[in-house]
């Protein structure tokens, strides 16, 4: 049994932060701070009952340090003596002096098998590349994004052809249990000195968030493409909830559809029919 460690969690999000604290103190460490991006705090808190929501959902054992920038995160880990700081969530790349201020280093946890879909939205690139699974990583940083040294690493988290609310709330359920246990074993594997499996390179790759281009549809794509750009809008929070189309001079948003015939309205993409069996219907188009 290691000794325990003295753990920094940080993450943009309150319930990240939750759940790093509950994985650490289970196995045996001390959280001792919790850190946050100062910037995410005004864009999650649109009201002061949000925000007073946000700080008060952080265990009462643990101080929240807002901050705005490397420097600012590296003078709260050194005042905290942190031996290792867990990053779920956190949206900065971290400079050399923030790398090597906790004793140990820095653990990031990620939702794709790494080294596929490095970059900010590895769920949505896996549902838009088709990928039949993915999984969780917890890997050394470094300062490249998601390229350091693999911990830890569970596959086997399957990509249902269809996504809807529920289902989206699922997915993140799972990732969220499994990170529950590998958070610890990425812990002691670190303590005991581990520097991890490095990345094969020629298998990376790197996908910025998803842009504009996929909020609407191209009916020149094919019909997989399409379905799954339907299927990686629903694995978020989107305005409107799916991707905008025009079809016989109507203008919907995609919620659902079938690349097998189903109930619904029948799109002709570039090499096969799609049937979109869920859509919102937005305005009709202009001389339609």
């Amino acid at each position: 049994m290691v000794a325990p460690l003295r753990v920094a969690l940080a993450s943009s999000r309150a319930d990240g932060l939750v759940a790093l604290y509950d994985a650490c103190t289970r196995a045996g460490h001390l959280p001792a701070a919790a850190v946050t991006p100062r910037s995410t705090v005004p864009d999650g808190a649109q009201s002061t009952a949000e925000f007073s929501a946000f700080v008060h959902s952080i265990p009462g054992s643990l101080d929240l340090i807002s901050v705005a920038g490397n420097n600012e995160l590296r003078a709260g880990l050194s005042s905290y003596r942190t031996d290792i700081m867990i990053c779920h969530g956190f949206p900065w790349r971290l400079t050399d002096a923030v790398l090597t201020t906790p004793r140990l280093g820095v653990l990031n946890i990620h939702t794709s098998l790494l080294p596929r879909h490095r970059g900010p939205m590895p769920v949505h690139w896996a549902l838009l590349h088709g990928d039949a699974e993915t999984g969780v990583t917890i890997h050394w940083m470094d300062r490249d994004f998601d390229a350091g040294p693999i911990v830890a690493q569970q596959a086997g988290v399957l990509l249902p052809d269809s996504i809807d609310d529920e289902v989206a709330d699922g997915l993140i359920r799972t990732f969220d249990d499994i990170t529950q246990d590998l958070v610890p074993v990425a812990l002691e594997r670190a303590a005991r000195g581990c520097p991890g499996e490095p990345q094969n390179q020629a298998e990376a790759t790197y996908e910025g968030p998803v842009g504009p281009e996929w909020s609407t549809v191209d009916w020149s794509r094919t019909a997989r493409e399409i379905h799954n750009q339907v299927r990686a809008r629903r694995f978020g929070i989107y305005d409107p909830p799916g991707p905008v189309a025009e079809l016989n001079g109507r203008r919907i948003s995609l919620l659902q559809t079938s690349l097998r015939p189903a109930e619904g309205l029948r799109a002709q993409c570039s090499d096969a029919p799609l049937w979109i069996t869920m859509h919102l219907d937005l305005f009709e188009s202009i001389g339609s």
